[in-house]
């Protein structure tokens, strides 16, 4: 019972704490990038009209990059630190839609599955080990539960909007335009 704080206590006080901070941003940078990453596989799909072993190929790439680079995000974040980690994965993560948006060839549409693979990869491994160093273990359990409330809000509100986007844009590429959106938040 001592260390119990309700949600709502801790969205009172998010501004105020590190772990608060973090998790508005972890949040904010999944709106944004959910504005477009689920409408990656209708681009290939519908608008690019690619079989599903070409869209499996190019979709599975960003996987197994992740995978492979683990390891090496590891060292990176034992050597300069997860907020360093953090910082540096944030700034690269949104040229992926931007890079989607430059050729429709399938070869090509495997590098920024991989380039956004590495990326998202650090920034995953960054902010779980980010959890873990800036919240005491008593408090652990309710602080990553309200972390994925508020992760999760932040993928279902990119999505939807990224859906009405889709369902409604005529006047450009709707594909490009929610991925140079969600590049830009």
């Amino acid at each position: 019972k001592g260390y119990y704080f309700s949600f709502f206590d801790f969205l009172k006080k998010m501004p105020e704490t590190n772990f608060g901070k973090f998790v508005i941003f972890v949040s904010l940078i999944s709106f944004s990038l959910n504005i477009s990453l689920p409408f990656f596989s209708v681009y290939l799909l519908q608008d690019l009209g690619f079989n599903y072993k070409v869209f499996t190929f190019i979709t599975l790439s960003s996987s197994i990059a992740m995978i492979l680079f683990f390891p090496l995000w590891g060292r990176f974040s034992d050597r300069y630190g997860n907020e360093k980690m953090l910082t540096i994965t944030s700034f690269l993560i949104p040229i992926s839609p931007v890079l989607w948006t430059l050729s429709k060839s399938p070869f090509y549409l495997i590098f920024p599955q991989i380039f956004l693979g590495i990326f998202l990869g650090g920034f995953a491994l960054a902010s779980n080990n980010f959890i873990y160093d800036s919240v005491k273990k008593d408090h652990r359990g309710l602080c990553v539960a309200y972390y994925s409330i508020l992760t999760g809000i932040g993928v279902f509100v990119g999505s939807l909007i990224g859906g009405l986007i889709i369902n409604y844009i005529n006047f450009f590429n709707k594909f490009y335009f929610v991925f140079i959106l969600s590049a830009i938040l």
